[in-house]
């Protein structure tokens, strides 16, 4: 009877695995066709007439706000890859995240045929690329605030001697290291192609989300709507943010105790059990075969997920 469940079971990994691999092949190719796609409905949007009736159609409103819909979520997963500095588009990301999710679990599955090695390795294949997004993430706002209060005082110089804000700005992108320097590169960029200094640097606040930067951003924006000394702001400014970060390192030093703790009642409890299942395989396979077990099991997953999220909301400050 375990034969037949274990070859059950791979036949349909093995369907999904296959599956995958269509979805995948037609996912690469679309984005490769992607752009030219693109320009031949745009040509075909001002060279004829057709387009006018399919903007009067229902039906193509219809397709029109599902394509819409898909570019929110493809503009949205583009931001976070932009703003953790990981420079692929979004089809590439896609295909990573597939590839990591289902093939080294459907090449576990179909080797050995344990299903619950399979499943595991697919769960642990979905959640790595967007922790590792959100880790690089949360490292690239930490560089940028960082860098902001030198990249404020920077700019109250430029302006004190003479310079206008854009040039500041240009300063700032020619003289300081990374990831300031990219993003305000950026926000040169697009003023160059016609967009407003305001609306650069508030779709920078908005990529970079740092409450830091939006202090400073808004600032910059009412001093050009109601005038005032804007050297002095930003150097207030600056003075404030330098006053957070030694803050910031201070509660993470004290915090430092709660956190380890934290990391021990996670990490603790799933280490043993590889220890005890390295040592003594039938102790450990007990607890998967009976039901008992199994209960056993997620009331201890259960327990500890509590007590980790308990721990960490402890130990998070806001200010």
């Amino acid at each position: 009877m375990n034969g037949f469940v274990s070859t059950v079971y791979i036949i349909i990994i093995s369907i999904l695995f296959v599956v995958l691999s269509f979805i995948l092949t037609i996912a690469v190719s679309q984005s490769m066709l992607k752009d030219k796609m693109t320009v031949q409905k745009r040509l075909t949007s001002f060279f004829t007439k057709e387009a006018q009736k399919i903007s009067v159609n229902p039906k193509g409103k219809k397709n029109r706000r599902g394509q819409k819909e898909k570019l929110k979520l493809s503009q949205a997963v583009l931001t976070e890859l932009q703003t953790a500095g990981i420079l692929i588009r979004v089809e590439e990301f896609a295909t990573i995240w597939l590839i990591i999710s289902f093939v080294p679990s459907g090449i576990v599955a179909l080797i050995t045929g344990n299903a619950i090695v399979s499943i595991i390795l697919a769960i642990v294949g979905i959640m790595i690329p967007p922790m590792y997004i959100k880790k690089q993430k949360k490292k690239r706002i930490a560089a940028f605030e960082n860098q902001l209060g030198d990249a404020l005082v920077i700019m109250c110089n430029c302006l004190r001697s003479g310079l206008t804000l854009g040039q500041a700005i240009e300063n700032i992108s020619s003289e300081m290291s990374e990831p300031i320097s990219k993003e305000f590169t950026r926000v040169c960029t697009e003023i160059k192609y016609g967009t407003s200094l305001e609306k650069a640097l508030n779709s920078m606040s908005d990529r970079i989300g740092s409450y830091d930067l939006m202090m400073a951003v808004s600032a910059i924006n009412i001093q050009r709507q109601v005038g005032g000394n804007l050297s002095e702001i930003l150097s207030n400014i600056s003075e404030t943010i330098k006053s957070r970060i030694k803050l910031k390192g201070e509660i993470k030093v004290l915090t430092a105790t709660g956190r380890a703790s934290g990391i021990v009642i996670g990490l603790l409890p799933i280490g043993l059990g590889l220890i005890i299942f390295l040592l003594n395989p039938d102790y450990m396979i007990a607890f998967f075969e009976n039901s008992i077990g199994r209960i056993l099991l997620m009331v201890g997953a259960v327990m500890e997920t509590i007590g980790f999220l308990m721990v960490k909301k402890i130990i998070t400050i806001k200010y």
